[in-house]
């Protein structure tokens, strides 16, 4: 195998690095002359020294090769998102706010952890500001008073971050958000439909006529 390098972040170090791939393993598709070559990775930081591991797609066309879509599966990102059902402009909010977090860079994290929860305000709301987003959000169900309190204090995290001022965003104010933004986007996205879909299921089953048991066959006449 030639040398090849990959781009990664170091969960010991928290920082983006790349350095070379020590060994990788081709994920069986079923398929020939994939032009996207999907490998599971083994690492090490050029920093530190520890290992990763990554699930990762190489680009293989005209003659030029590229790592892309690079997760890291072990050690485990301190944050992750399973709402793949979410519009992508806000998933890229959250994977970047995710990134930011992971860098260290808690100021951006908030900032972006923002926008995504108005972008989700606009989505299911069509209201542009997440103050009046978040209070449609409340009064349509889609959330609950707990969530719609939480919701609120990420918001201002977010203006902090944003504006010039003596605060800084701490560390532990930006996980909350972080974590906050992720719990919310789950339940938007992922609980909200399993719930409408369990709903649905339990509704069809209640209309479907019973099919009644045979009668047991009647005695016989007496003689």
């Amino acid at each position: 195998m030639a040398d090849e390098y990959i781009s990664f972040d170091c969960a010991t170090c928290h920082k983006a690095v790349a350095n070379k791939i020590g060994y990788y393993s081709w994920i069986p598709c079923g398929e020939e002359d994939l032009f996207e070559s999907p490998a599971v990775i083994l690492v090490d930081c050029p920093i530190c020294g520890n290992p990763s591991l990554l699930r990762a797609v190489r680009i293989d066309e005209y003659g030029t090769k590229e790592w892309t879509d690079v997760v890291r599966e072990w050690p485990a990102p301190a944050r992750c998102l399973t709402a793949d059902e979410m519009p992508e402009n806000i998933k890229k909010d959250v994977q970047d706010s995710i990134k930011s977090y992971n860098a260290n860079i808690y100021s951006a994290c908030v900032v972006l952890c923002g926008r995504a929860l108005e972008r989700i305000c606009v989505a299911k709301t069509s209201e542009k500001t997440i103050y009046s987003g978040l209070k449609k959000l409340r009064e349509n169900g889609i959330i609950d008073q707990r969530l719609y309190e939480w919701a609120n204090a990420l918001r201002e995290q977010r203006n902090i971050g944003a504006h010039a001022g003596e605060e800084d965003v701490k560390k532990e104010d930006a996980r909350d958000v972080l974590d906050f933004l992720i719990a919310i986007c789950e339940y938007i996205f992922v609980l909200s439909k399993k719930f409408e879909d369990f709903k649905v299921r339990k509704a069809s089953k209640a209309i479907t006529p019973a099919i009644a048991p045979p009668a047991p066959p009647a005695p016989p006449a007496p003689q």
